[in-house]
């Protein structure tokens, strides 16, 4: 069992732990250390069936560990277990150094997660076959447009042209693990669970969230990845557009280059397993990652909320 992952977690005080948001929440208080212990396995998620063994190992009696699962009761979920063709298919990624991995429930987490893929020229196309083959449970699909010329050398092959940029998408990803869900989004349809939108191609007009945000797109002299975005917690897009506005500047048509889009995609997807696994801060958070087409050099632009931005009198105002 695990405790529903699209639940907030905060600490409003030591020894205390609310799941939820008020006044729709869960709030435990007088939590020993061993309590937090096994609490902390719940978030991650334990096999169904271990949980009294998950409690033993914290430290607690099984009198304590029942009571703590009666008090979740209502908001434990069971932890569907991967399908064999994808664990065996990812066990080399298990030997990763720590903190990144090792831990054996990375693969649990990437199942769980649900990530939007919102345009699918050449660098979305091959972050969709990156997710997938990294093992991404579901992936929605967004973009309007048709497979052309310029899209093929990356993801989509000559013989995608002319079809649906989803449809193709959908079916490479297929190709990949058919026991993923991959699904097509319609434009403007809100998806009602999501733990990140990777907007590829271009930065959006306009973000307010309510889900964290991350972007990839050409501009300047190369590719960039970021900034990741969570609402509340990090600068917003018009702090970028204020501080760097040479990045946001638009190329010319057909700039998604096959080298650079593949060197991007791949530190994209780098990103969005790093902030679904919730083991390390991805290095794009409140940053830009650079990727210079010309040499290859990649760089890290920090990004903090511009004095003259909006969002900095909102947080102000709510603090």
């Amino acid at each position: 069992m695990r405790i529903d992952p699209r639940l907030t977690v905060t600490i409003p005080e030591p020894g205390s732990r609310r799941y939820g948001a008020e006044p729709d929440c869960l709030l435990l208080q007088g939590l020993l250390p061993g309590d937090q212990a096994f609490l902390a396995q719940l978030e991650a998620g334990v096999p169904d069936g271990t949980e009294q063994a998950a409690g033993a190992a914290a430290g607690l009696d099984p009198e304590r560990c029942t009571g703590l699962l009666r008090a979740l009761g209502g908001i434990l979920v069971s932890v569907a277990p991967v399908p064999a063709l994808r664990s065996e298919r990812l066990a080399g990624e298990g030997h990763r150094p720590p903190p990144a991995g090792g831990d054996g429930l990375f693969l649990g987490r990437r199942a769980d997660a649900v990530v939007q893929v919102r345009g699918l020229g050449r660098a979305g196309a091959l972050t969709v076959r990156l997710l997938a083959g990294a093992g991404v449970g579901t992936l929605l699909l967004e973009d309007p447009g048709r497979v052309g010329s310029a899209d093929v050398g990356g993801a989509y092959a000559l013989t995608d042209v002319g079809l649906p940029r989803t449809q193709a998408a959908l079916r490479l990803a297929a190709r990949t693990d058919p026991t993923l869900r991959v699904l097509p989004l319609p434009a403007g349809l809100p998806p009602a669970h999501l733990d990140l939108l990777l907007a590829a191609g271009r930065v959006p007009e306009a973000w307010t969230g309510p889900h964290p945000l991350l972007c990839l797109w050409p501009g300047g002299d190369g590719w960039n990845v970021g900034p990741l975005l969570v609402p509340g917690r990090t600068p917003c897009l018009d702090c970028l557009r204020l501080a760097h506005p040479e990045l946001l500047a638009e190329g010319p048509a057909g700039t998604e280059d096959t080298a650079g889009s593949g060197a991007a995609a791949g530190l994209a997807v780098l990103q969005v397993l790093a902030f679904i696994e919730a083991r390390v801060r991805p290095a794009a958070w409140s940053a830009v990652l650079r990727v210079r087409s010309a040499d290859g050099w990649v760089g890290r632009l920090p990004l903090e909320q511009h004095p003259e931005c909006l969002c900095r009198l909102q947080r102000r105002g709510a603090a």
